[in-house]
């Protein structure tokens, strides 16, 4: 048998063999040599005889020198479609119908290109790429006299293959998803209204996935659209009239490589914002004046109910004083904004109140001792006559027209008098824009300078003479409009949600949409039209999103407003009027969260938006539930200690476990106070 000592040597033995060991494999992890990684190249641009290949982090693109035909990939090589590089004015047009022949011309990261017949130069264009995107601009000379309109990647024989495309997709609200899918800003051709215009983006679903065309610069047209195989723009031919012997430059077009047609509205806005060269600049989230973000308070939905028209002798200073004392009485919120809606004016085209508002410098007066602020609503494009507009020439028809030499004057008289404070001016807070889809039809109009902008250019240049005007006579004028294209984020302060009375969702999608073109724009979530079984979800949701907006008094467009639904909207008043600045975030719908600048949640919508959370810090939490009496509530990473109601009183809950809890028998409407503790991990 052996002694204990040999034992216990060769134990030790074992154990310095271990250590010995893992000193070494320690010693090799360190010094071991470095693997030889192969990058692709983020951006490769390749010549051959007869094509050129761009291999980018995104896509592929392959165009053949020899017939000017693009083929698009995706980064795996999988196709999106083929195009022709060509711009066309009218597909029965023959004078491309000869032997056309390209020149092409490479230098750095851009490919140039002429398209010739004989010995006349027809078109000329260029492509720009990133690893990310590509652009594309055309110079053309149209065929003229030539219809109203041009293609954009479309000649005589073919435009896009989509063979293999699924879906189409266009972010008008509110109908998404369609064949020919278009961005219109007039609503007599299709009458979607509510964006005026929405993002000049399309996007198309194929086995490659998605990817987007966009609009680079506003163009001189009304109607943004995908026909016939190609890109089409309504361009006023007649009213432009071109050089037929020089080049005309259309806007240049981007395409962008999606996750969803969603996240292509914010890939293009955020491509704009970067790359547009016009001194446009992303909305950002800092500080806005405080009165910015109180309610909105509107008599237009309970003037419908009592069939007030807007030219009625019964709107007027007197009703409108009523109205709002009613709302004081009835609301938890008594510094609003008030919007003084159509008809206050005598004429279109001219601020002077009518004669039932005769007094409207007191009734603004009377508002702002009650920390009220007004804001004037104001018929976008129309004339009457004897209006300041008509007198000044500026009719066309019963149009007014932007382009007119005297337009800048007329619209420093009006915001003179609509936001100077002298006693003989209205001093209104603001402006809300109304049917601005009214821009003038391009057919029928005539233009004093139609180099100021035609069509959705000149819905523009509207907006951002007001805007500039209203800003230089009182800078804290909230101007608030319809536009969600990205082009108008510096002439507006806030846009609208827009109306539907019988779908609780539509308004959420367009609330995405606004939220991934306009970030951080103020939002109007109108309540006109608003009926019971959808209001709670509205002011849930609206009070995340955006601002809401209060329409009338005692009964919805369906029947009357119980104490319930009363007390719950007046609690999401306050809950919006307290909400944290910070990024809104879409989740799902009915749930939507508030980002702070900690990447931290500040707020939150219950999934469903059953009611609304806000995190005043780590430990304390406000609550207000409208749907469920009994609500599960998640708190990842947090117990709850306690809730109480506003009186102090503890209110009973059950730990549902992987921090989910019940709460017991809330009053829907009410306002709670839960405590927190954060649990510590291990790993923490």
């Amino acid at each position: 048998m052996k002694n204990s000592r040999e034992l216990s040597l060769k134990g030790w033995g074992k154990i310095l063999f271990v250590f010995l060991f893992l000193v070494f494999i320690n010693i090799s992890c360190h010094y071991q040599p470095k693997l030889s990684i192969i990058k692709t190249p983020a951006l490769d641009i390749t010549e051959t005889g007869d094509c050129f290949e761009i291999n980018a982090e995104r896509y592929h693109l392959k165009i053949n020198k020899i017939n000017g035909l693009a083929t698009l990939n995706n980064h795996r090589n999988e196709q999106y479609t083929s195009f022709p590089l060509a711009a066309i004015s009218s597909l029965n047009n023959n004078r491309e119908s000869g032997n056309l022949q390209y020149n092409w011309n490479k230098k750095g990261k851009t490919i140039s290109g002429e398209m010739w017949i004989a010995d006349s130069m027809l078109q000329q264009f260029s492509i720009r790429f990133n690893k990310e995107f590509f652009t594309v601009k055309f110079d053309t000379k149209p065929s003229l006299p030539s219809p109203p309109g041009v293609f954009i990647f479309r000649n005589q024989q073919r435009g896009f293959d989509t063979s293999q495309w699924s879906q189409y997709f266009s972010p008008e609200p509110d109908k998404y998803f369609k064949e020919n899918p278009a961005i219109d800003i007039r609503v007599d051709r299709d009458q979607q209204w509510k964006f005026t215009p929405a993002p000049l983006n399309l996007s198309f679903e194929t086995p490659a996935g998605w990817f987007s065309i966009g609009l680079i610069e506003l163009p001189d047209a009304t109607v943004f659209s995908f026909r016939d195989s190609g890109i089409w723009l309504d361009y006023p031919w007649q009213i432009i009239e071109p050089d037929e012997n020089n080049f005309y430059q259309l806007p240049s077009l981007v395409f962008t490589f999606n996750e969803s047609p969603w996240e292509a509205v914010s890939d293009y806005s955020d491509f704009i914002y970067e790359n547009s060269g016009e001194n446009l600049s992303k909305p950002s989230n800092q500080k806005k004046p405080v009165w910015w973000l109180n309610p909105i308070v509107s008599p237009r939905g309970e003037q419908k109910l009592l069939q007030i028209s807007a030219a009625d002798s019964l709107n007027n200073s007197e009703w409108i004083k009523n109205y709002i004392l009613k709302q004081l009485l009835k609301l938890s919120v008594k510094n609003f904004n008030f919007i003084l809606e159509d008809k206050w004016c005598e004429f279109y085209g001219d601020p002077q109140p009518s004669s039932r508002f005769r007094e409207l410098r007191a009734l603004i007066d009377w508002c702002h001792e009650r920390d009220i602020k007004v804001i004037l609503s104001w018929k976008s494009w129309k004339v009457e006559r004897g209006s300041l507009a008509a007198t000044l020439g500026l009719a066309d028809g019963e149009y007014c027209d932007s382009t007119h030499p005297l337009f800048q004057t007329y619209v420093d008289s009006c915001c003179e008098f609509m936001f100077g404070e002298d006693p003989d001016f209205l001093n209104a807070d603001g402006i809300q824009f109304d049917d601005l889809f009214l821009v003038r039809d391009p057919a029928v109009s005539r233009f004093a300078d139609p180099s100021t902008g035609v069509g959705i250019k000149e819905a523009h240049h509207y907006l951002k003479t007001f805007y500039q005007s209203a800003k230089k006579i009182k800078p804290e004028a909230l101007i608030i409009g319809t536009a969600v294209d990205p082009h108008f984020a510096n002439v507006l302060d806030m846009t609208r949600i827009n109306d539907d009375w019988d779908n609780k969702l539509r308004r959420e999608k367009r609330a995405r949409i606004i939220l991934a073109a306009l970030p951080n724009v103020l939002i109007s979530a109108d309540a006109y039209e608003m009926v019971n079984s959808i209001a709670l979800h509205h002011y849930v949701t609206g009070a995340m999103y955006g601002i809401p907006a209060i329409h009338y008094l005692e009964n919805f467009s369906d029947g009357k407003i119980n104490e319930e639904t009363n007390r719950c909207i007046n609690t999401l008043l306050r809950f919006s009027q307290q909400k944290p600045p910070g990024q809104v975030k879409f989740i799902d719908y009915g749930h939507w969260r508030i980002i702070n600048n900690k990447n931290k949640v500040a707020a939150e919508s219950l999934p469903g938006g059953n009611g609304i959370l806000i995190f005043e810090n780590s430990k304390q939490v406000k609550f207000v539930c409208t749907e469920n009496k009994n609500p599960h509530v998640v708190f990842p990473n947090f117990r709850v200690k306690e809730i109480t109601n506003d009186k102090g009183d503890v209110v009973s809950f059950e730990d549902r476990g992987q921090g989910i809890y019940q709460f017991k028998n809330l009053i829907k409407g009410e306002e709670y106070s839960i405590t927190l503790k954060k649990i510590i991990t291990r790993n923490q």
